[in-house]
């Protein structure tokens, strides 16, 4: 990027002046470089700069301070502790032999808001008033932290990181730290390795940890703001891929792989541990027959494809679930912040319920795989969602009423004609 180009150019300007010291009193070149850096700095870079603490004793040039901003970088600020540059008087003849070696003991990048207005681009020095050779530079820093100017968006908090520019190319590698993103629990940052050439960042592999064993790892490329990638992951929260809010009443831990292009993210999931909270749209119909409690309902099998676009909206498509509740669920629907719709397909085993045949094909339109399969139709918002269930099963109990369903049926116990009858007076108003 182009700041690690600066620090390149810090680096050479520097060390340039730190050879001083060579003919003059020490006292004299740090009274200079503390007074001059800056100045020269700024001017050949085009950019405000300020250095504190400079100091050049026994061939290390360091400085306390170095902060570079201006409205032609592409960065809100950069701000460097504890610098050092081992530096001597052979090597300042000739800056393009040997890599230079910069050591941090701090880097804090903060990056201008999304919608700043850029800078042009171009060199951020001309070569030819320069007279600077950019040599080969190595950089080391301890921790280094990464942020919007705005607070929002993800953010990199101190991680190890490692960098070298050679021939116009930056290779990086970092470790330790965590990333932070809005609405995810902070990721631990295991490893990372990239480069970056021309506008261009690679990203040849990532791995972040969270917490209880999940992590999440792959590869990007970034050009103008704009990212692509593959990923894979294993435990995550559900937060990863539905929009917020989506998960009130749903939690599970998901594991799948995806493609990022073109802002829209497209991939496969599977979920463990999956529990459905109060959500009678979905289970009403077997309540209704079982007298059971299905405030929370564990799923045991779960997976789909989907599709999540730039505004944050997901498609899921090829949904099967199953719970040993006796519970099946297939279908497909769309989900956003102030949108929600689906149409599902809604099976309850038959095993156990004998009485469901009496409301074919009145309420259940088809048997398969054990199961008897009803509709539903979802819509409203994931605060405030919709069904068609239960009007459909009030209607089906008018026309076969529960208790003469039951009743038709030897093997149903007396409890469960009860409880279906009881149900359906509270149904009715009766």
């Amino acid at each position: 990027m182009k700041l690690l180009r600066i620090l390149a150019i810090l680096v050479v300007l520097a060390a340039i002046a730190g050879g001083a010291a060579y003919v003059m009193r020490e006292e004299i070149v740090n009274w200079w470089l503390q007074k001059q850096l800056s100045a020269e700095l700024s001017k050949i870079a085009g950019a405000d700069v300020k250095t504190e603490a400079v100091r050049y004793r026994d061939g290390v040039l360091s400085a306390g301070l170095c902060r570079v901003s201006g409205e032609n970088m592409p960065f809100a600020s950069l701000e460097i502790r504890d610098a050092r540059v081992p530096i001597d008087w052979e090597r300042i003849k000739n800056p393009a032999g040997e890599p230079l070696r910069l050591e941090a003991a701090f880097v804090d990048l903060v990056w201008r808001d999304a919608n700043a207005s850029r800078p042009e681009k171009g060199p951020l020095i001309k070569a030819e008033t320069s007279g600077i050779t950019m040599p080969v530079v190595e950089m080391a820093a301890e921790r280094f932290s990464y942020r919007h100017e705005d607070s929002a968006g993800w953010r990199i908090a101190e991680s190890n990181v490692r960098g070298k520019y050679e021939a116009g190319e930056w290779s990086f590698s970092g470790r330790g730290g965590k990333l932070h993103a809005p609405g995810w629990t902070p990721l631990e940052i295991d490893s990372l390795a990239g480069r970056h050439r021309a506008g261009e960042t690679i990203l040849d592999h990532f791995a972040l940890n969270g917490p209880k064993g999940s992590f999440v790892e792959g590869s990007a490329k970034g050009a103008e703001g704009e990212w692509s990638g593959d990923f894979r992951w294993k435990d995550v929260a559900m937060e990863l891929v539905l929009p917020e809010g989506a998960t009130k009443h749903f939690t599970a831990r998901s594991s799948g792989s995806g493609r990022l292009a073109d802002a829209t993210f497209r991939g496969q999931m599977e979920l463990a541990g999956a529990e459905a909270r109060n959500l009678p749209a979905l289970v009403k119909l077997a309540s209704i027959f079982t007298g059971e409690n299905y405030d929370n309902v564990a799923w045991e099998t779960a997976r789909f494809d989907f599709i999540r676009d730039a505004r944050g909206a997901v498609l899921i498509e090829n949904l099967t679930a199953i719970s040993s509740k006796g519970l099946s669920l297939e279908g497909s629907g769309v989900f956003a912040q102030d949108h929600l719709s689906a149409d599902l397909n809604l099976g309850l085993k038959r095993e156990g319920r004998p009485w469901l045949v009496a409301f074919m094909p009145i309420l259940f339109r088809s048997e398969k795989d054990g199961y008897l399969w009803t509709t539903v139709k979802v819509g409203g918002t994931p605060q405030a969602p919709t069904e068609d269930l239960t009007t459909r099963v009030v209607a089906a109990l008018a026309v076969a009423p529960a208790t003469q369903a039951v009743e038709s049926v030897a093997e149903i116990p007396a409890t469960a004609v009860e409880a279906a009858g009881g149900l359906l007076r509270s149904l009715l108003g009766r």
